[in-house]
């Protein structure tokens, strides 16, 4: 299981996890491509709608969705059972690892897309430049992560 279904199972689980996510993070899991970019999106909707639910409900609500087998096989994996156990603190700082280790692969994506795209666009260096700077804080939030 990869990193996006890994933070799909633990937001499934949890899904009052969503209100701590920045920005970034809720830009970057909607545009993953399907079938995981649209289940965060939908999911993001439900807790607007409906607030924090637990699995039981949002499997019912996901009943003809395109992300619906998705969902299923992410929830009946192998380490399915442990995300329902966790201590909310502790999948917090998880989720929040996975994210900044997914963000920092997209940043790394961008700083290509800039740099291949400095030859004709005098303001890709800047994108660049602005991309390396929330690389480098990222790399030290991971970093200080890690010693924890």
């Amino acid at each position: 299981m990869g990193r996006p279904e890994h933070a799909a199972r633990l937001l499934l689980t949890h899904m009052g996890a969503l209100e701590t996510l920045t920005h970034d993070d809720h830009v970057m899991l909607g545009e993953l491509p399907a079938p995981l970019g649209p289940l965060f999106v939908w999911l993001e909707r439900e807790l607007h709608e409906h607030g924090p639910r637990p699995w039981a409900a949002l499997r019912e609500g996901l009943r003809g969705h395109e992300s619906e087998e998705a969902a299923h096989r992410i929830m009946t994996g192998d380490h399915a059972e442990t995300a329902t156990e966790a201590d909310p603190r502790e999948l917090r700082a998880e989720l929040r690892g996975l994210l900044d280790l997914m963000l920092r692969e997209r940043i790394q994506v961008l700083q290509r897309e800039a740099i291949a795209a400095a030859a004709s666009d005098p303001a890709a260096l800047q994108r660049w430049r602005a991309l390396e700077e929330r690389r480098r804080d990222l790399d030290s939030r991971l970093k200080s992560n890690r010693a924890l």
